[in-house]
């Protein structure tokens, strides 16, 4: 705390104003933006691989609408994915997507290979029989993961 103290013009031992503008300058260092948003994260690809893989849980609420989740990501590349959606508390819809997932240059790529819900089991309707979609990671910790939808924008935290 010496070497601090001195940083900020304080000589001797570490002051209580000296800590807390250590405190400040790390959390704001933390919280640096660009004029485009969040700064990337300084994480590898495998980092965040292994940090991704578990059971995530997380909710959207628009209005009257809430859109609850579970993801449950292996390390082995595959995701299951649980989904739920209520309107006025009622459920309207639930499904489960079976997943294929990898972390590429920090963004998360989910090819959605088959989706079970009220109707039975199907693929997804497009010309290659997946759906693809692609998130940036921009936050991930043990506890919590925060990504955005590169399509849509969308931002999402479990």
């Amino acid at each position: 705390m010496m070497r601090s103290a001195a940083l900020f013009g304080y000589g001797g031992s570490a002051s209580l104003p000296a800590l807390i503008l250590f405190v400040i300058f790390a959390l704001l260092s933390a919280c640096v933006t660009s004029a485009n948003g969040p700064a990337r994260l300084t994480m590898t690809d495998t980092e965040i691989a292994q940090m991704r893989t578990g059971l995530w849980r997380g909710e959207i609420v628009e209005g009257d609408e809430r859109t609850v989740w579970i993801d449950r990501v292996y390390p082995d590349g595959q995701l299951v994915i649980l989904c739920e959606t209520y309107r006025d508390g009622a459920l309207v819809h639930r499904n489960m997507e079976l997943c294929a997932w990898r972390i590429i240059d920090g963004v998360e790529h989910v090819t959605t290979l088959l989706i079970i819900g009220p109707n039975g089991i199907r693929q997804p309707e497009t010309n290659t029989g997946t759906y693809e979609e692609f998130y940036e990671i921009l936050q991930v910790t043990e506890d919590s993961i925060t990504y955005q939808h590169l399509d849509d924008g969308t931002l999402y935290r479990s």
